[in-house]
């Protein structure tokens, strides 16, 4: 489960989306650096790969 959240919602001439989700046991094995692809599904369900910025995984996507 996530969503984005507009920080900048009372100032109309700014913006700043943050993406809030829920820790769970693939969240807690992110590093800072790490490579987040965020993408879309034919049934309009969201999904999040993350993968180290290093090595095959990286590289693939």
């Amino acid at each position: 489960m996530l969503t984005w959240y507009d920080a900048r919602a009372r100032y109309p001439t700014r913006t700043e989306y943050r993406l809030y989700y829920y820790d769970n046991s693939v969240t807690r094995k992110a590093t800072a650096g790490d490579t987040l692809l965020i993408g879309r599904k034919p049934d309009k369900s969201t999904f999040l790969l993350i993968v180290p910025s290093t090595g095959a995984a990286a590289k693939r996507i």
